[in-house]
């Protein structure tokens, strides 16, 4: 055993200096510490990481197009993984919302829908 993790185990929380003298606890295994200590502790809001559901999730729904129609359908190397957080919100790039752009277009028409789509039809904010 090593012996920092004998002293980690013998203190029920270290306390770690952090810029501006603010503490940073790591929690130990007692659990009625860890939970007093987070409740005390404000949660963390995700700020413009999350948009919610797109445009996108409804067009893809409307027409019966599964994510993995839409990578298929992709010229660019699209993952199910991009996909996925395009449909749910997830704050993508810029390349990555035109890269779904150009698979959706290509998507429809291989489904015989002449439709032109635009970067707003499917996300409602730019990327990064």
């Amino acid at each position: 055993m090593f012996p920092f993790r004998r002293m980690v185990e013998n203190f029920p929380f270290r306390r770690h200096p952090v810029q501006g003298g603010i503490d940073f606890h790591v929690f130990c295994r007692d659990p009625m510490l860890n939970r007093a200590m987070q409740e005390n502790e404000p949660e963390q809001e995700h700020v413009g990481l999350e948009h919610g559901a797109q445009p996108l999730d409804a067009l893809m729904i409307d027409l019966g197009i599964e994510n993995h129609f839409l990578v298929c359908s992709s010229t660019d190397q699209l993952t199910h993984k991009v996909v996925s957080k395009a449909r749910r919100g997830r704050e993508l790039t810029h390349r990555a919302q035109r890269k779904i752009h150009a698979a959706m277009e290509r998507a429809l028409r291989q489904k015989g829908i002449e439709r032109k789509l635009s970067l707003s039809d499917l996300f409602n904010y730019r990327g990064r």
